[in-house]
């Protein structure tokens, strides 16, 4: 899309499918998101990833409506800067963790940013405290969760998201 943006500008439409709008630099989403944010704040139907694997239970897949402002309200005090500010202190454990990791092994690089990523979203979202290995089985779990969503969210691979 680089090519097309810097021909035609910041702002570009692709009609494959259902017509997308693609905005490719920050100020000019601002601008819009400002503008005509409640007209914007739905978003493609994605019927195998959000409705039969999700069950509806994703706020990035949930359509504009009564389920999605109680998510969005669930989720908005914890997206915070204050909230994010309360969360410096499991960043930094699990970021000197990372650091021992790379010095004893240098080549699981990452492995260890990996281990970071897990270990700081298990602690704030569940509360798991003990260090997280990039094998243990609920990772695992979550890399193949993430593996079926983002096979699930490819344009064009299941008929019904036509």
């Amino acid at each position: 899309f680089a090519e097309c943006i810097n021909t035609y500008g910041p702002i570009i439409s692709l009609w494959v499918g259902p017509g997308k709008v693609i905005i490719d630099r920050h100020q000019e989403s601002n601008d819009i998101m400002e503008k005509d944010g409640g007209l914007l704040a739905d978003c493609p139907r994605a019927v195998a990833a959000g409705e039969v694997l999700s069950r509806g239970l994703r706020i990035i897949l949930a359509n504009a409506g009564e389920q999605f402002r109680s998510f969005r309200k669930a989720a908005h005090t914890h997206l915070q800067a204050k909230a994010a500010e309360s969360c410096a202190p499991i960043q930094m454990n699990a970021a000197r963790g990372v650091i021992v990791d790379i010095l004893d092994n240098p080549k699981g690089h990452q492995a260890a940013a990996n281990r970071y990523a897990a270990s700081v979203i298990l602690r704030l979202m569940y509360g798991k405290s003990t260090p997280t290995a990039t094998n243990a089985p609920e990772i695992i779990v979550i890399y193949k969760m993430l593996k079926h969503f983002q096979m699930l969210m490819q344009p064009g691979t299941f008929l019904i998201e036509h």
